[in-house]
């Protein structure tokens, strides 16, 4: 459906010409915005700056719409930070601290043998098979998120989201449930924790991906809950039919309005 967004979006032109997102309004009503935030991962060593010139760009822009449907559908992830950058504007608070992890430092599958909740960055457990040399680091920097544009957006809000939201874009689409913001669409991928990759002894063209990192996020309605593996469940689940498919229709977009009109 993302692929057809062109038949349903007047895309502004100058917002399409890079790989991070790209921002318009509904070819059905102008006074509903709509960006596309396609991955928070750089390119060739792009930098935050660049991204958050584009987000400044695409939020001034907008800032006279009634509404945004914010489109996460293809979003997979990438950097934190970007995502923290995108979800700025959009903060009904100065802050809000919103993740939180605990490490696996014992044998077994019980809480035991977890760490404590990680107050203050971790560097991890020393080893060698891993680059960097330590294994299952923790930023605590990265656990809250500010009001870091100096764009603000106070209109009305719908995040779109599929089985393919994943990674970051989880992130971003739990700050924005806590403030307030409907999720619409289907249950996001599921993977909350940091992972590290293992070089095998025995035959270094081989590499295993571990986690040793337990990962809850601060859900609005069920407190602090662990995600991984199970995705966030949006608040308006849509399931496309095969006629919507057929038919070049958006049955996301037309929730999303539908949210957006309402009183």
């Amino acid at each position: 459906l993302v692929q057809d967004i062109a038949q349903h979006v007047d895309f502004m032109a100058q917002s399409d010409t890079n790989p991070y997102l790209a921002y318009g309004h509904l070819s059905q009503d102008n006074t509903i915005g709509y960006l596309l935030s396609k991955s928070f991962e750089p390119i060739n060593n792009a930098s935050l700056f660049t991204y958050s010139s584009l987000v400044d760009e695409a939020f001034n822009a907008l800032q006279s719409k009634r509404g945004i449907i914010l489109d996460l559908r293809t979003n997979g992830g990438g950097q934190a930070p970007w995502a923290y950058y995108l979800a700025g504007p959009l903060l009904k608070t100065a802050s809000l601290k919103y993740r939180r992890s605990r490490v696996k430092l014992g044998k077994g599958s019980h809480v035991s043998a977890l760490s404590d909740w990680i107050i203050s960055s971790y560097e991890g457990q020393a080893d060698q098979r891993v680059e960097g040399g330590f294994f299952g680091p923790v930023d605590t920097t990265e656990d809250t998120v500010y009001h870091s544009s100096s764009v603000q957006y106070t209109g009305k809000v719908v995040i779109l989201t599929s089985s393919l939201t994943a990674s970051s874009a989880e992130l971003f689409s739990i700050i924005a449930k806590n403030q307030g913001y409907p999720l619409v669409g289907g249950h996001t991928m599921g993977i909350f924790a940091g992972s590290d990759k293992l070089i095998f002894r025995s035959d270094p063209r081989f590499l295993l991906t571990l986690s040793a990192t337990d990962t809850e996020v601060l859900d609005p309605n069920l407190g602090w809950t662990s995600f991984e593996g199970q995705g966030i469940a949006p608040d308006h689940v849509i399931t496309p039919t095969q006629t919507d498919l057929t038919l070049g229709q958006d049955p996301y977009l037309d929730k999303a309005v539908e949210l957006i009109n309402a009183p």
